[in-house]
């Protein structure tokens, strides 16, 4: 009877003893400081700021952006990031945007111990490479929308609603200007098409 009483009570412990090694944990997870995590600032367009906020899903409320080298936007700009032997101060940026890199196996000696840092060209790549993107995205959603009649007043506010962006002046300009472009280009290739079918001479 004393031998139960004793296991009984050593099992009692057990689980208090995990219950509060979870609860620690879950505490040490709330109270994680992304800033000491390696992180890298570029300078971005607010409209592209805004697209990598959704499709790295980050929370309102969050300032920095967590990579995600499983997305082909995460890997155009984590194949930008090199190590340097110095901190290289940097000018006066516009719209800095700050990305939190992730750690493997393979680069956490370099992250954790190294300086690292993104050139000016090499930034103006990531846009480039993020606008490219951006806009086969944005394509989905204006064919998609046109297809099902809808306006493109409509189309442009929705798309603003979903990447969590004001709808002033700036943002719907930018975003109505990608669909001018593509506007104009099906123009083109109308125009060509006609052109040969109608006059063999040219």
């Amino acid at each position: 009877m004393a031998y139960f009483f004793i296991h009984k009570y050593v099992i009692f412990n057990r689980i208090n003893y995990l219950y509060a090694r979870l609860h620690w944990q879950k505490c040490q997870l709330m109270n994680v400081d992304l800033k000491n995590k390696p992180q890298i600032t570029i300078n971005l367009d607010p409209v592209l700021e805004a697209y990598c906020r959704f499709i790295f899903k980050t929370p309102k409320n969050q300032k920095e952006i967590l990579l995600n080298r499983g997305k082909r936007e995460g890997q155009a700009i984590y194949s930008k990031v090199r190590p340097v032997e110095f901190p290289k101060p940097r000018p006066f940026i516009e719209n800095p945007v700050v990305f939190i890199l992730p750690i493997t196996k393979n680069n956490h000696h370099i992250l954790r111990y190294r300086y690292y840092a993104v050139s000016k060209m090499e930034e103006e790549q990531i846009q480039d490479e993020l606008t490219v993107l951006m806009n086969i995205f944005l394509h989905k959603f204006f064919m998609e929308g046109e297809r099902r009649k809808f306006s493109q007043d409509k189309i442009v506010s929705a798309i603003l609603r979903g990447l969590n962006m004001r709808k002033n002046a700036v943002n719907y300009d930018a975003i109505k200007k990608f669909d001018y472009r593509h506007r104009r280009k099906m123009e083109q290739e109308t125009f060509k098409e006609l052109l040969f079918t109608t006059d063999p001479i040219y």
